[in-house]
């Protein structure tokens, strides 16, 4: 979850899928949708800015070096952690199956 500092407006904290995080230089990159206040205050956001976050919470999955084939299933938002899987399983095959609420997804 991931809410704005000390800020109580919007009240809510909201569940975001990681894209890419660099522990040696403390980045974190989060992808999401803009559809309401909270998400449209977040947008404004600037590097460097503090956020509160929570986590990791949901099921995680098995690191995928174990194996040399991995299918990958996503849709919609769910896609960003597939991509930071991918990206530091160096020497696995991936295949990508994606789905999206419309075609601009």
């Amino acid at each position: 979850y991931c809410g704005e500092g000390e800020s109580l407006d919007p009240l809510l904290p909201r569940p975001f899928s990681l894209f890419r995080i660099q522990k040696e230089d403390g980045v974190l990159e989060l992808i999401f949708r803009v559809g309401g206040k909270g998400t449209s205050s977040l947008s404004r956001k600037v590097s460097g800015e503090r956020l509160q976050l929570l986590g990791p919470l949901g099921r995680g999955f098995t690191e995928s070096h174990y194996f040399s084939r991995v299918l990958l299933f996503a849709g919609g938002i769910g896609m960003p952690p597939l991509y930071s899987l991918a990206e530091s399983s160096k020497g696995v095959d991936f295949t990508l199956f994606y789905g999206g609420r419309s075609r601009s997804d």
